[in-house]
């Protein structure tokens, strides 16, 4: 089981991004200009060590060894998208070609050690919520492979990759509003990742005045996921003391992939 808990994220209005981490952390948003907004550029991840540089570059290093990642010319015409701009573009090149002055948020995902695969996703928006499209990098044959966009959200959070490879699944954490009510975490996203398909899972809760956040994703077998949620207060994001942990399963067969 190659469960991971990456990153736990809380966003507050009107001021920078603040970050809880659990084990490990790397998100970083640079502008078209190269400058980083937050910078956390070094971080370990089970055997191996990666530095975000630049913009446009991961490094990853075991030992002796090491990887240089270009990642500039993986955000295409069509995936930079801004709701501010005219017909929404920023990039006015045909629809594949790269498109390397887009900004860009760059978060790590999951490592797969077993298989020496490391999941990553870049963001064009400047929002706090936004659709990120997800890769990920093989350090044996040193090839990057383009895997689907994901739905709306702050962050990727709390990925795991199912034993067999096939599955990515993740927490889409949401943007957290010091002005209002807490918004439950409960929303999963599950990518096959051989069929390059994505399908969305929202975790009932048995309190409907509760807010509910996962804290944890564990594959159970090759198919299906268990959740594991505790109860915080809407008021505070507290967690509620006493209350038990709320558990449920997914069944990925059950789910519609897109």
């Amino acid at each position: 089981m190659l469960s991971m808990r990456l990153l736990k994220v809380c966003l507050i209005s009107g001021g920078a991004p603040t970050f809880n981490t659990a084990v490990a952390l790397t998100a970083l948003l640079w502008p078209a200009g190269g400058t980083a907004q937050t910078a956390h550029g070094h971080v370990r991840l089970g055997s191996i060590e990666v530095t975000i540089p630049y913009p446009t570059e991961i490094r990853i290093k075991r030992g002796e060894r090491e990887w240089q990642v270009d990642i500039s010319k993986l955000i295409r015409a069509n995936d930079c998208m801004m709701p501010d701009q005219p017909a929404g573009r920023i990039c006015q090149g045909p629809p594949r070609a790269p498109c390397p002055d887009c900004p860009r948020m760059i978060s790590l995902v999951a490592w797969d050690e077993h298989r020496q695969k490391l999941y990553f996703a870049l963001s064009t928006s400047f929002s706090w919520e936004q659709p990120f499209t997800i890769f990920n990098y093989n350090l044996i044959t040193r090839r990057t492979s383009r895997f689907v966009n994901s739905s709306w959200a702050a962050a990727l959070v709390d990925a795991t990759v199912s034993a067999n490879g096939q599955y990515l699944a993740y927490v889409k954490a949401h943007h957290q509003s010091a002005a209002g009510p807490g918004v439950p975490q409960t929303d999963v996203e599950i990518v096959d990742l051989w069929a390059r398909r994505i399908a969305d899972h929202v975790l009932t809760s048995p309190n409907p005045g509760g807010m509910y956040v996962i804290d944890e994703l564990n594959w159970m077998s090759r198919s299906t996921l268990e959740c594991v949620a505790s109860l915080h207060a809407a008021s505070t994001g507290a967690v509620v003391p006493g209350e038990p942990l709320l558990k449920r399963r997914i069944e990925v067969g059950s789910l519609v992939f897109r």
